[in-house]
């Protein structure tokens, strides 16, 4: 539906789904009393004729620039840890923000913790995030129909209309194609704790390789534990290789080389931006999800997704770094 398309009125909404403007308003802002089915029954209306709040018409603002809200949430993004998201995300909402600015769209950020709703904000998009447990950061209020773009798997609500992330298959197959024509035979895995569908989904990608290449699947670190005990158990398994998906670059190398030879015994690739990784010694080969990159790549379709009412997915691309973890 472009902008010059007749705009899909709340109404209509509620004719189709055979109840009063009030229910369908209800239903689609979660307030008041309706039941489960028809508040399942409007919301299904609502997606399949594409209608969209009118954040004008709603008396959100006068000036009529466009606002995308972006949640932040501490428990999301992990920020007192070194797990991947804690360098990604901060990396990717810079790049968005600069990205959106080029395009007169502004950004207005937005607390998980808030207990108020914040249906009074001028969102026209909103950009959220994945706690731990896989469930969607999204505050309650946001108007129904928006484009909404989100990491993680978010199932069950029409309104998420749009993925952001990597086709794990592919990221996962690029690097252990990568150890193996570096000389490995059996690589390990070494996962995080937090279970978010970043880690799920590596941790099925890996499995589904190594059965496709007939190699016994090797994970650690699901459990918790430290990094030093973590690739201990990986080495006693029998590893000749490690594809780590955290940022604890550091704490790995140094795991690795008190007890082996990198990259003669262990070869070693991570999944990480890529930015320390070149000042370590020996330097370490990454699968880069670049996380401007992807904030770019976000604010390129929330603009599509601006003009026409409907976003669509956003698959972030990966790039190998060879460093000295993982030459012959």
């Amino acid at each position: 539906m472009s902008k010059s398309s007749t705009r899909i009125t709340l109404a209509r909404v509620a004719r189709e789904a055979g109840v009063s403007r009030s229910t369908a308003s209800a239903a689609l802002s979660g307030t008041g009393r309706v039941s489960a089915s028809t508040a399942q029954l409007v919301q299904e209306v609502a997606v399949r004729l594409g209608y969209r709040v009118n954040p004008a018409a709603r008396g959100l603002r006068t000036s009529g620039q466009q606002v995308v809200g972006v949640v932040v949430d501490d428990a999301a993004i992990n920020l007192e840890s070194n797990i991947a998201p804690a360098l990604w995300w901060p990396r990717a909402v810079f790049a968005l923000v600069n990205a959106l600015g080029e395009h007169n769209i502004a950004v207005q950020l937005i607390s998980a913790g808030q207990e108020v709703s914040v249906s009074s904000l001028p969102i026209d998009a909103l950009i959220t995030v994945e706690r731990p447990g896989g469930h969607a950061v999204i505050p309650p209020g946001i108007p129904f129909g928006i484009p909404i773009f989100f990491g993680g798997d978010l199932i069950g609500d029409p309104r998420a209309s749009a993925q952001v992330a990597p086709n794990y298959s592919t990221v996962t197959s690029l690097g252990l194609d990568h150890l193996v024509d570096a000389g490995s035979k059996s690589p390990g895995l070494l996962t995080i704790p937090a279970r978010v569908s970043f880690a799920e989904h590596f941790e099925t990608a890996y499995r589904t390789w190594c059965e496709q290449h007939d190699c016994e699947p090797r994970v650690s670190g699901e459990n918790g534990g430290s990094i030093d005990r973590n690739i201990a158990i990986l080495l006693e398994e029998g590893c000749d290789s490690v594809l780590a998906i955290n940022n604890a670059s550091v704490e790995i190398v140094s795991a690795l080389t008190s007890r082996v030879r990198v990259p003669q015994d262990v070869k070693l690739l991570v999944v990480s931006e890529g930015l320390l990784e070149a000042q370590l010694r020996p330097t370490v080969s990454v699968v880069s999800l670049d996380g401007a990159a992807a904030g770019r790549a976000v604010a390129s379709h929330v603009v599509s997704a601006l003009e026409t009412g409907r976003a669509t997915d956003v698959e972030i691309v990966a790039k190998l770094i060879v460093g000295e973890s993982t030459r012959r």
